[in-house]
């Protein structure tokens, strides 16, 4: 025996044919793992692929024959007011940031500068780069108490 199935039974002849015939009188996978007490529906249906066995024609006839369901639209998602046109970066540099200055970074290799536009209270960033960088309605750091 191998796998997880350990002291059962496993896949004699016998169960291989029950199958088969179970599988062909249209039962399900779970009737049949229900019959056959030890394994798993999840056992039965690797088994099936691995035999190779066709879907039944009353069981592809039900599947075929089954309503499809109509597909509900849904509401398209409000796209957010486009942010006001980006000022322009007064290109500080590190040294010269303050808790007063914008924070964001320009540039995608050093060395760095940052906007340095006044920043919102409680805020790394002035309202222009707040409103891109963080989510809505989520502080980025907490207020000073």
């Amino acid at each position: 025996m191998t796998g997880n199935m350990g002291k059962e039974r496993g896949w004699t002849d016998e169960r291989v044919e029950t199958l088969k015939t179970m599988w062909a009188a249209g039962h399900s996978c779970s009737i049949i793992a229900g019959e056959l007490g030890d394994i798993s529906r999840n056992g039965i249906i690797g088994k099936i692929h691995r035999l190779g066995l066709p879907i039944p024609d009353a069981k592809r006839r039900a599947i075929l024959s089954r309503p499809v369901k109509p597909s509900i639209p849904r509401p398209l998602a409000v796209a957010p007011p486009p942010p006001p046109d980006a000022p322009p970066s007064l290109d500080l540099n590190i040294e010269a940031l303050s808790d007063k200055t914008c924070r964001h970074p320009y540039g995608t290799q050093a060395p760095y500068t940052f906007c340095g536009h006044s920043v919102e209270r409680n805020s790394p960033y002035c309202p222009f780069h707040k409103a891109q960088n963080m989510p809505l309605g989520k502080p980025l750091i907490k207020a000073r108490k």
